[in-house]
């Protein structure tokens, strides 16, 4: 079992597990990162999971990813060169 202070936390990402959207990502601001994987699980109880996660830890988190890849980086501000 680990502990993760909640308040280190800076981003959720959701992740892929066997073509499936049944894991997270979390990273902290100690620069370390943990992959979760809800086996048996579905992309809507994954999404309730980093809805609540990002709940819990509004104060600090900089980033929650809530879409598919593309949407979520296609959302992100991008400078024009």
């Amino acid at each position: 079992i680990i502990n993760i202070n909640l308040s280190t936390l800076m981003h959720i990402f959701l992740r892929n597990r066997y073509l499936k959207q049944t894991a997270i990502e979390l990273f902290t601001f100690e620069g370390r990162s943990y992959f979760i994987d809800f086996i048996d699980n579905n992309k809507n109880n994954t999404l309730n999971i980093v809805s609540k996660i990002a709940n819990l830890c509004q104060k600090t988190i900089l980033s929650v990813q809530q879409n598919s890849f593309f949407n979520y980086f296609q959302s992100l501000p991008h400078k024009d060169e």
